[in-house]
């Protein structure tokens, strides 16, 4: 279980969202939106990766970080090229994905953003992902600027991603490994 995170500046603290947390998520998720998750879709989300930023006490932003598993077929593949090369083949590297970043609108633009997607790059190193990514509408240049701020690029474009039909770009971040993350922990295990 997470702890409360240290603090950003005077009356700022990162800690796990919780169901009590859910009223004041969905206004700042209505706020920020044009297709805002429904409450149901935001209560599925609760746990390790789920964070709410708060200042005062007042919630005023949040983040939602996962992992992304391979499918199915995806490890088949992998196993039939174990099988016909003789070999054990690796497991493909682990890919973390920020699903979700919003900061309430009247306190925008005074870094909170920032602290958030940090807390995602910390975050994804420290579950071992070799790499992040995220969606983000793409005509909206404030969070792709933030984003690019951070190292993430554009990968390609998600044709008709959002509901109401908008594209969105798929942005990408290669991450090394924090120390003690499972797969430097691997790693040193192989070549120890």
């Amino acid at each position: 279980m997470m702890s409360a995170l240290p603090l950003v500046r005077e009356g700022l603290q990162l800690r796990p969202a919780t169901r009590d947390d859910l009223a004041a998520i969905w206004e700042i998720e209505r706020a920020s939106f044009s297709t805002p998750w429904p409450p149901e879709y935001l209560e599925q989300q609760l746990g390790e990766g789920f964070v709410v930023l708060e200042r005062a006490g007042r919630l005023v932003g949040y983040a939602v970080i996962g992992a992304k598993l391979p499918t199915f077929f995806a490890r088949l593949e992998q196993r039939t090229r174990a099988l016909l090369s003789g070999g054990l083949q690796p497991e493909p590297p682990l890919v973390a994905h920020i699903l979700n970043i919003a900061v309430a609108p009247a306190l925008r633009r005074q870094g909170l953003g920032r602290y958030l997607v940090q807390y995602a790059l910390n975050y994804a190193r420290r579950l071992g992902a070799a790499r992040i990514e995220l969606e983000v509408r793409t005509d909206n240049s404030t969070a792709i600027a933030l984003y690019q701020r951070f190292g993430f690029h554009i990968q390609e474009i998600v044709p008709k991603y959002y509901s109401d039909g908008a594209d969105a770009y798929l942005m990408v971040k290669a991450l090394a490994p924090a120390e003690g993350s499972p797969n430097l922990r691997g790693y040193r295990d192989r070549a120890g």
